[in-house]
Order: structure tokens, then sequence, then C-alpha cells
């Protein structure tokens, strides 16, 4: 799920993980690269974060794909534990851009299991992939420009939105998450079908 904030509504900690932002771009390389050096478009500083964004890859095909797109996008997306409203797993906010590379954040809800985690971090890196598709979008408005033609308000505020591909990724890896886990299955346990 996509949230939108106007810039003059950006509080201080959104500032600072702005500020943070910039920091780390402009930080040293081996912050930005694989050891391999091939170029990381998916960021944290919590190691528990990180571990899961590489180990996404290992447990849905899906989620493989998306961090290869970002990978190979201007945009730049970065990872952090939140405290979210009762019911919300993660959301995208816009950070910033510069003339080459857009900075996005992907909130989410730590406390949730990891295979949870896992399928709601795909889905927020689907919105993520949906950015980096649209040239265009630059800022909070554009973003929310987009959402109003790809995607639907969740809410009915114009400030929440969701998108169809978003959803049946986050399914999908879920799907399969469960099913490396687990093994092959027609049903989900009850818990994780919700």
């Amino acid at each position: 799920m996509s949230r939108f904030t106007s810039p003059d509504r950006i509080s201080g900690t959104a500032r600072g993980w702005l500020i943070a932002a910039v920091l780390v771009a402009c930080a040293a390389p081996a912050f930005a690269h694989d050891a391999d050096g091939k170029s990381r478009h998916v960021r944290s500083t919590n190691a528990d974060l990180r571990r899961l964004a590489a180990e996404g890859p290992e447990l849905s095909r899906k989620f493989g794909t998306l961090v290869s797109q970002l990978d190979r996008s201007d945009v730049v997306t970065y990872l952090r534990c939140a405290a979210l409203p009762a019911g919300k797993g993660g959301q995208v906010e816009f950070l910033s851009a510069t003339a080459h590379t857009r900075y996005i954040k992907i909130a989410l809800n730590c406390t949730l299991p990891g295979p949870t985690l896992t399928w709601i971090l795909g889905h927020e890196l689907q919105h993520a992939v949906e950015i980096a598709e649209a040239a265009d979008v630059r800022d909070v408005a554009s973003l929310r420009l987009l959402y109003r033609r790809i995607g639907f308000d969740t809410r009915g505020t114009g400030e929440q939105f969701d998108s169809r591909l978003a959803i049946e990724a986050g399914l999908l890896i879920r799907q399969q998450v469960v099913s490396r886990v687990m093994g092959p299955t027609d049903t989900v346990p009850g818990d994780l079908n919700r």
C-alpha cells in the first residue's frame, strides 16, 4: 500500500529519513554494491531487513524478479521497521529525486513473522517497481497521479492507494514462500491465509 505525504506536512521523522537517505546515497560504495560489484537498489541499515531482502529471492522467484528489476532501475529503495497502524504490514513513501536517481522508503511492521513479512515486502517491492517504470514520478504529487491511474484509493481519502499488480505479487510470493518453507500444498494455513 502506498501512502502520500505533502512536502509541507513532512514530520521531523520523515525529514530525518530524507537526510539519512541522502547521506547513505553519498556513503561508501560498499553499502551500495554487493561483493560482486552489482548495484543494489534495495537497502537497509537494519541487519534483519537486509537478511530478509537477501533471502527473499531464495524463497520466491517473483521476489527475486522484483529485486532484479529495481537493480536495473533509477529507484533506490530503503527498508525500515516502523510502527504502522493496526492491520497494516507495510507502506511505500516517496523521499526525493535527483537528476539520475529517485529515492523511496518502504516502512514495514517488523513484528510480523518472517514468512509474512517476506510476502508483505514483496507486495511493497511491486509498488517500487511500478514507480521505477513510471519515469514521470519525481515527487509525491506525481506519485499520487500514478496511483490514480494504475491503482485504487483504499480509504477514499486520496492518500492511500494500492494496485492489482501489487496484490497479485504479494499473493504469488506468499504462495511461493509457503511452498518453499512447508513443501508443496494446495492449502495455506489459516494465519497465513489472511
